[in-house]
């Protein structure tokens, strides 16, 4: 794919230099140009986000007992209506122009799945800005968040190693709820 020049800086790079106001308005910005892609589609490639085993790799490093109970809360939930994600919205795969907009690039990863997968890899990557996830979410009930966010890292095809990069300890977890208490204490959910 091709695409025109953008003039623009990745957002990880802006928001270091931003007030927890502008953090805010860039956070509302994305979750705008979230809400506008995560819709209903027809299917476009051939990705199961829950039943791919493929999909479940990076939890192999993860106890045999996580792994199990993992699967079966997952298939236990009903994770609601499948919709477009981008997958990736990291900081280096969203642009801020000139003008102070917001562009996502890189949709490599993109895949119809519920809609609690892009705010699990939003709550990782940009935990350390909690201005910027009000933003985003604002209107949204955190605790409702929060468990989207688990549900959501539970499935994302790179839960398993996002979850490791920020608990290191997470590969000795005995049961899912371990999971759901560490995300509890990411700067956004405990009111920072």
């Amino acid at each position: 794919m091709i695409m025109k020049h953008m003039d623009a800086r990745e957002l990880g790079e802006v928001l270091t230099c931003c007030t927890a106001k502008e953090q805010f308005l860039l956070g509302a910005q994305l979750g705008k140009l979230i809400r506008a892609m995560n819709i209903p589609c027809r299917p476009f490639n051939q990705i199961q986000v829950i039943s791919d085993p493929d999909r479940s790799k990076r939890w192999r490093p993860y106890r045999e007992v996580f792994r199990r109970e993992r699967a079966a809360y997952l298939k236990s939930r009903d994770l609601g209506e499948f919709v477009f994600t981008h997958g990736d919205l990291c900081t280096d795969n969203v642009l801020v122009g000139k003008e102070g907009e917001l562009v996502a690039i890189d949709f490599g990863d993109a895949v119809l799945a519920p809609r609690c997968y892009e705010p699990s890899l939003l709550a990782f990557e940009y935990r350390r800005y909690p201005a910027f996830l009000r933003g985003c979410w604002q209107g949204k009930d955190l605790k409702l968040m929060a468990e989207q966010v688990f549900d959501g890292i539970l499935i994302h095809d790179f839960g398993g190693d996002i979850v490791k990069s920020v608990f290191p300890d997470a590969i000795q977890y005995g049961k899912v709820e371990e999971l759901y208490r560490g995300i509890l204490k990411l700067p956004i959910f405990c009111g920072e």
